[in-house]
């Protein structure tokens, strides 16, 4: 999981609760698409959620990680803390 700041519909949210949701591999398992889920500070309540999808190697490490290891790459999570 990953803390971090985030603008939700103009409001500024300190200390959001970024985590990785559901993760799917395409049927070939070279493609995965994962949901990245937003909650503020101490709530369970996810309020918003966006997808990403990164290329998918069998042999590379776990979904998840690799889920975390490529929202590492986005500008909008370097900032973020785990």
């Amino acid at each position: 999981m990953l803390t971090g700041n985030v603008i939700f519909k103009g409001i500024a949210v300190t200390g959001a609760s970024i985590s990785v949701g559901a993760i799917n591999i395409s049927e070939d398992k070279t493609v995965m698409s994962y949901i990245v889920n937003y909650r503020a500070p101490g709530s369970d309540v996810v309020f918003d959620q966006e997808t990403f999808s990164c290329k998918y190697d069998l042999d590379d490490m776990n979904p998840e990680e690799k889920a975390y290891a490529h929202m590492a790459t986005i500008d909008k999570f370097k900032d973020m803390v785990q």
